[in-house]
């Protein structure tokens, strides 16, 4: 027996050395983690902003794995923590809770909605986490959400575009004004009230009907008894867009309809709902480099290009959803990879002073970006025309510009 301890000690004492040995070559506890970059990506997979939420989701997937194919950000993989708001701002913001606090991701995309952003930003904004979102209330400043950026115009940008098409081009007398109570929507009405005073267009009427409404009669009765020449409207979910042009046809009133982006982006999907017919006097504004005038070759367009890989990416989903909606969030993920790389860091403070010293220097597919310490809206009036016809979209997704 006394012939085995020595041995026994000597067996423990290499093992102790092994040890040793492999915790010095072993990279620190969460070094493997540490490697990858966290992108928290929550968004509205259920409820009233489904098909924007769709939208989002399979462009950022696509766009995560075409960064991480060609080795990440900076050399690091991105590695996906997704999550749905349920178009609830209770829900969106354990959600963001759980992202921020628990998974701890470095930088998030989303949600698409205004309310649901306004709901998260304490939350973000103690994380120091950067963000896009879709958000366009003006109420949505810098000091609000210091990391946050919109890959929106503004609510007041659409309006004066609006007004503008309202006044120059109808030659309107007087608009009524119609939008959702959400947050974006009642900034919008707000705003194009301004721009109609500045403008001297009357004011006829307004109404206002709930999210995701089941009957907007009573709102459009009583915009008819003020007889305007064009409704001024805003609009966030299909159904509701879909809801206006059934509700008008119902009450047989042919009036024209003048919209946001938000109206162009959805047109394919509610022209299958409804149909071409409800959509002939209905305008809305689109993005610049996503309309075309005259003659302009039918698929060399950077955006024809994209829908083709997103086709490839997700084919059963694709048609369901607007592909000009899922390429802004397909470019958000592309600026939040130049910007920590060009912060060399996923601080929030360094990555949001990055992007609004450098947001024009990054080229988006969707069109020029902008970004500054007033205004982290990354789109302005230069980015935005408008389209007479959003219902008629060329074979390569491709609008034409009104006036072309």
């Amino acid at each position: 027996m006394k012939m085995k301890w020595p041995c026994l000690a000597f067996n423990r004492t290499v093992a102790l050395f092994a040890l040793i040995a492999l915790l010095a070559t072993a990279p620190p506890a969460g070094a493997q983690n540490a490697q990858r970059i966290k992108l928290g990506l929550l968004t509205e997979l259920t409820g009233g902003g489904a098909t924007s939420g769709a939208a989002a989701n399979t462009a950022v997937r696509m766009a995560v794995k075409e960064i991480n194919d060609r080795g990440g950000i900076a050399g690091r993989q991105i590695e996906l923590v997704p999550g749905d708001n349920q178009s609830d701002p209770t829900v969106a913001v354990n959600e963001a809770i759980r992202l921020v606090d628990q998974q701890h991701v470095d930088i998030m995309v989303g949600p698409s909605l205004s309310q649901l952003v306004q709901a998260i930003l304490p939350t973000t904004n103690k994380g120091k986490v950067a963000m896009v979102s879709t958000a366009a209330s003006t109420q949505i400043t810098p000091q609000v959400g210091p990391y946050h950026f919109s890959l929106s115009g503004t609510s007041e940008t659409w309006s004066i575009a609006m007004v503008d098409y309202a006044v120059d081009v109808m030659k309107a007398k007087s608009a009524g004004v119609l939008g959702d109570n959400g947050a974006f929507s009642k900034d919008a009405l707000a705003a194009l009230k301004r721009h109609m005073a500045t403008r001297g267009l009357p004011l006829s009427g307004e109404a206002e009907f709930a999210f995701r409404s089941t009957d907007m009669t009573p709102q459009l009765l009583t915009l008819r008894r003020g007889n305007p020449d064009v409704i001024l409207f805003s609009v966030l979910s299909p159904e509701d867009f879909s809801r206006i042009l059934t509700t008008l046809q119902d009450i047989h009133w042919d009036e024209p309809l003048v919209g946001a982006v938000s109206v162009t982006a959805m047109a394919s999907v509610v022209l299958k709902q409804v149909g071409p017919g409800p959509f002939q006097k209905t305008a809305g504004l689109g993005y610049a480099q996503l309309t075309y005038c005259g003659n302009t070759p039918v698929g060399q367009s950077e955006y024809a290009q994209f829908r083709d890989r997103l086709k490839a990416f997700a084919p059963d989903s694709y048609d369901k959803f607007s592909n000009s909606v899922a390429l802004t969030w397909y470019d958000g993920v592309y600026l939040l990879k130049a910007a920590v790389e060009g912060a060399r860091s996923t601080d929030g403070d360094k990555v949001a002073a990055w992007i609004e010293d450098n947001a024009s220097k990054v080229h988006a597919i969707v069109g020029p970006l902008q970004a500054s310490k007033t205004s982290h809206f990354l789109f302005g009036p230069k980015a935005f025309a408008v389209v007479d016809k959003p219902y008629e979209v060329r074979s390569d997704g491709m609008q034409k510009r009104a006036g072309c």
